[in-house]
């Protein structure tokens, strides 16, 4: 899976080791696959897995993921609204 760009050689993916796992960095590439190594990627760092069944963890991963957001959506605001006030 090379491609050549004006003599250069492209790779379509690389592989990556981090703290012994490989993370598989796709260059280019579509379709299903990728999707589910991200999602995987992000349940995995947004803490352990929290059953040992596949539907359950992934519903827990969501619930988190949920959790983030909600975080992530109130900070915002709340730094908006001091960038708002701050010359008052």
């Amino acid at each position: 899976m090379v491609s050549h760009i004006n003599g250069m050689v492209v790779a379509k993916a690389k592989q990556l080791a981090v703290y012994g796992i490989k993370v598989v960095i796709a260059c280019g590439m579509k379709g299903n696959g990728m999707m589910i190594d991200m999602w995987r990627l992000w349940a995995k760092a947004i803490g352990e897995k929290a059953s040992p069944s596949k539907m359950e963890a992934d519903l827990v991963a969501l619930i988190r993921t949920v959790i983030v957001l909600t975080y992530l959506l109130t900070n915002c605001f709340i730094i908006a609204g001091v960038i708002r006030h701050w010359s008052k």
